[in-house]
């Protein structure tokens, strides 16, 4: 991560996309956070670790029920 554009965000999704592990939530993704926080928290911006505990419940899927969240917020949404 000593690279500079190469950061959490950056680990957590080739983790979570390269490596297939669904447990690893990208919470460092400003729009995840505000499409968690549509559903969760009244439209408001969830901070990362608002998110953690927010999808906790749903360990060891945690970053694969953001993505199906994050595909819902894209297909409801009017053109």
């Amino acid at each position: 991560m000593a690279l500079r554009g190469f950061g959490d965000w950056s680990v957590q999704y080739i983790l979570s996309r390269g490596f297939g592990r669904p447990d690893v939530l990208p919470s460092e993704d400003v729009g995840l956070r505000r499409v968690i926080g549509h559903y969760v928290a009244r439209g408001r911006t969830l901070s990362p670790s608002q998110m953690d505990r927010t999808l906790a419940a749903f360990k060891p899927f945690r970053g694969l029920a953001a993505y199906y969240l994050a595909v819902h917020w894209r297909l409801r949404r009017p053109k």
